[in-house]
């Protein structure tokens, strides 16, 4: 009886409890090495509780021909990948890729693939900075072969399943000498992981197994016209 009267009380007072701050959803990122997938380090994803976006698409902030997405660290010479958490429990999410900076990129091009494994259907493309992302319905795959002078490249993809697996592959990053996997925790590269280039990457929702779909055979490089990356794949 006291505990309901205190309770009455309260409500009476006009008392509202403090709402719990919202927790960011992590996400776990995979090397393939030599078909064996090791997991190097978890990220937390950007969503509309630790920047100023809504969406995923906002987060990119396609501006001025580039992109300048909240907290994740630009450069001439880096690429970077970054998720974006929907709904802040990672029932559906977006993937990003950028490299370059506006203002200061030299000019480059990148060539790389990626696939979503788990998932019913394709990931829509909500930005693809220059128009150079293309979808191959019929091997499941995206193809990006990007080039540009004094501004970033990429692209970002929405609405992925839960427990899909995201697949990058970095076949040719030219004159990009670091690759980051961008984690929301601060806007400094401490808290971002530190990619290998010419490695191939899988990134899931913590916890979440992820999937172990072989890497492309060359035939299917050499038809999507990546022969960089099947020359590495048979050295």
């Amino acid at each position: 009886m006291r505990k309901i009267t205190w309770g009455l009380c309260l409500a009476f007072l006009g008392y509202v409890p403090f709402a719990s701050p919202v927790e960011a959803v992590g996400f776990d990122i995979y090397e393939n090495q030599s078909g064996s997938l090791a997991l190097i380090g978890t990220i937390t994803a950007f969503d509309s509780a630790n920047t100023a976006a809504v969406t995923a698409a906002d987060h990119y902030s396609y501006v001025s021909s580039s992109g300048h997405p909240e907290g994740v660290n630009l450069g001439g010479d880096h690429a970077n990948l970054w998720v974006w958490d929907n709904d802040f429990s990672g029932t559906t999410w977006g993937f990003g890729f950028i490299f370059g900076e506006d203002n200061s990129s030299p000019s480059n091009s990148v060539e790389l693939i990626v696939r979503i494994a788990g998932s019913a259907s394709a990931a829509p493309v909500v930005i693809d900075d220059p128009g150079e992302l293309v979808f191959d319905a019929s091997e499941g795959v995206y193809r990006g072969d990007f080039a540009g002078s004094n501004n970033s490249d990429g692209f970002m993809l929405d609405n992925i399943a839960s427990g899909a697996t995201v697949i990058i592959d970095s076949v040719e990053f030219g004159s990009i000498t670091s690759w980051y996997a961008a984690s929301a925790e601060t806007n400094a590269f401490s808290d971002d992981l530190s990619l290998t280039i010419a490695s191939e990457y899988r990134i899931v929702r913590a916890g979440v197994t992820p999937s172990a779909i072989p890497e492309p055979t060359t035939a299917l490089l050499l038809g999507l016209g990546l022969v960089g990356l099947a020359v590495k794949r048979r050295a």
